[in-house]
């Protein structure tokens, strides 16, 4: 077997579709911009073929791990989505 060094600067990031979705929604909304956010939402499910209830199970995750990096002004918003429990 050949030696291979390792590159440790080198990162792999597989993150879940249906979490970036979620993401790229709440930033969107923190910036303002709705009617993008919900158009986005929209044509991200109908694109990936995923339904939007699932994407939207990621919001208050995603909430969650942008209200850690404390910017103030994000904060109410934000916290409004932290606390979205669904019951089943």
């Amino acid at each position: 077997m050949p030696n291979r060094s390792f590159n440790s600067t080198c990162r792999i990031n597989h993150s879940n579709a249906s979490a970036d979705a979620a993401r790229t929604y709440l930033l969107l909304s923190i910036a303002g911009d709705s009617e993008a956010a919900e158009l986005y939402l929209n044509l991200f499910s109908k694109k990936s073929d995923t339904a939007k209830q699932h994407i939207q199970k990621w919001l208050p995750i995603v909430a969650a791990s942008q209200l850690v990096k404390g910017n103030a002004s994000e904060r109410e918003l934000l916290t409004k989505w932290v606390d979205v429990v669904e019951y089943e």
